[in-house]
Formats: C-alpha cells, structure tokens, sequence
C-alpha cells in the first residue's frame, strides 16, 4: 500500500504561518522604531541649530524641533532645552527630544517593561558670534 503525503505541506505551512507572520511584524517594529528614532535625532538637531541663532528663546526651540516631527503622536514626544543664561560666545546649547515608542509586536510586552521604549536623542551646539 503507497501512502502520499499531500496534506503534510499543507501541516508545516499551518505550523509555521504564526512564526513567520510574528517575525514579520517585529521587522516592521524594528523599522518604526529606526524612524521614530530618525524623526527625533534630526528634530533634536534642528531645535539646537535654531537655539545657536536664538539663544534666549527657548519656546521657539521647541516649536522649531516640532516641525519635524512628522508621523510622531505629539503626546507622546518631550521635547526640552538647556540654555545659557545670560548666553555668550562659546556656550552650550543644548536639545533633548524623547519620544515614548510602543510597539505593536503581541509579545513584545514580555521583554518590555511597561508596554514602552524611550527613544531619546540629544544635540549639542556652541554658540558662535
């Protein structure tokens, strides 16, 4: 008696369909959190360059660093600045952006401690006059 083995492709295809489509969608996590974490280093930037130009003006920092924050939930982003006071040639200006990532991945909450990454990225510029 020939027995065939139609149905046992069919078996390791339904055994592996769950793995393949979680790994998937930790790649997908893993880009997500490569861009947010791309988004918030070039806001950070932008925040320290338009603090080197205005020193004393600490809300436009912060609104100059939001402008590029495209695709980011802006509940989730902080951004802050350390400026000098009174500021002179040769200071520090310096922009922390923080941004609360939560990834969609379903076992994601078992190697994440409180459902959350912080992605944060921090610039720094010399005054110059």
């Amino acid at each position: 008696m020939k027995r065939t083995a139609r149905g046992q492709s069919l078996v390791e295809f339904a055994l592996l369909l769950p793995i393949l489509l979680l790994l998937a969608v930790m790649l997908l996590d893993l880009g997500r959190a490569i861009y947010y974490y791309s988004v918030i280093y070039n806001a950070a930037r932008e925040g320290a360059r338009y603090g080197i130009i205005h020193p004393t003006d600490g809300s436009g920092i912060e609104a100059a660093a939001r402008t590029l924050t495209v695709g980011l939930d802006q509940d989730d982003l902080t951004i802050s600045s350390v400026l000098p006071s009174p500021p002179e040639t040769g200071d520090v200006v310096q922009v922390i952006a923080t941004y609360r990532f939560r990834p969609v991945t379903p076992l994601a909450n078992l190697f994440v401690s409180g459902g959350f990454i912080d992605l944060t990225s921090r610039s720094t510029m010399y005054i110059e006059k």
